[in-house]
């Protein structure tokens, strides 16, 4: 069981997500009591939106993972394929990095699709002209609002070089 105490002064208009790196080999995972999900991967990143169970002072989020060689996922009672001892080490728990953010009601949403449903931003490349030292650059965003009322924004990406100049 891992455990995370913190404190929360003001919530009103804010929406607050977790992410994890990475849980081995599966997760459960809670907020102040409330169980938010399981994930069974081991090594993708899984996030929750937390803002349904905050609430301002003290606030626990609590992780149980289960590191065993011989995990079985809950649903098909299958073994992870990749999770062999002679393939990967059994780095159990969460052996990755955890990120809070707390965003306004319409925000960038996070590549967090298997628990979230979300796609965050993207950022790829085509028409690559490998000799000129050129490629089309394509930016997308997936946006939410979840205010009670229309907002609109706007949506700037700057491409900048290794020396921090506008290309």
């Amino acid at each position: 069981w891992y455990r995370k105490h913190f404190r929360v002064k003001e919530l009103r208009g804010k929406k607050v997500f977790v992410e994890f790196e990475g849980v081995r080999q599966g997760g459960e995972f809670f907020l102040n009591g409330h169980y938010l999900g399981l994930h069974e991967n081991g090594v993708m990143a899984v996030g929750f939106d937390l803002t349904p169970y905050m609430k301002e002072g003290d606030n626990v989020l609590a992780v149980r993972t289960d590191n065993n060689w011989f995990y079985r996922e809950k649903r098909t009672n299958s073994k992870f394929q990749w999770s062999d001892r002679n393939f990967n080490a059994n780095y159990g728990g969460i052996p990755k990095n955890v990120f809070l953010y707390v965003t306004d009601e319409v925000y960038q949403t996070l590549p967090l699709y298997s628990n979230l449903k979300t796609t965050g931003v993207y950022i790829y490349a085509t028409d690559f002209d490998i000799k000129g030292r050129k490629a089309k650059i394509h930016a997308e965003s997936e946006v939410k609002n979840d205010s009670r009322e229309a907002r609109s924004f706007s949506y700037r990406v700057t491409l900048t070089d290794a020396d921090g100049k506008s290309v």
